[in-house]
């Protein structure tokens, strides 16, 4: 299957069976991507009891459903979902209150008054 190009979200193909799985997965990392908000980016390991919607920055050494996942954001949607962030990309970090931004190679913080 094809994805777009700027956030990946997967196609629909003629006749495709299950149809709502695709389209419902891009919904959420819709969701996930405008919500321009998350929870946390110190966290390696995934929290206990998220909320649906709930948006993380999987930090260093990813473990459980995180490994693999690092520098990625997660979001949980009766499962966690993950995309890798295009560059220019900024959210605020809800426990920090501040703003960070993806340059493509790092995470750089900005302030706002």
């Amino acid at each position: 299957m094809a994805d777009s190009p700027n956030i990946a979200l997967t196609y629909l193909e003629e006749g495709q069976a299950n149809a709502e799985v695709t389209v419902n997965d891009a919904f959420n990392r819709l969701d996930m991507l405008l919500k321009w908000s998350i929870v946390d980016r110190d966290l390696a390991t995934p929290p206990g009891s998220p909320t649906n919607g709930d948006v993380y920055l999987v930090a260093t050494s990813g473990t459980g459903a995180w490994s693999g996942k690092d520098g990625q954001i997660a979001g949980y949607y009766d499962g966690w979902i993950f995309q890798t962030v295009a560059e220019g990309r900024m959210f605020r970090v809800l426990d920090e209150n501040i703003w960070i931004g993806w340059n493509g190679a790092t995470w750089n913080t900005f302030t706002v008054t």
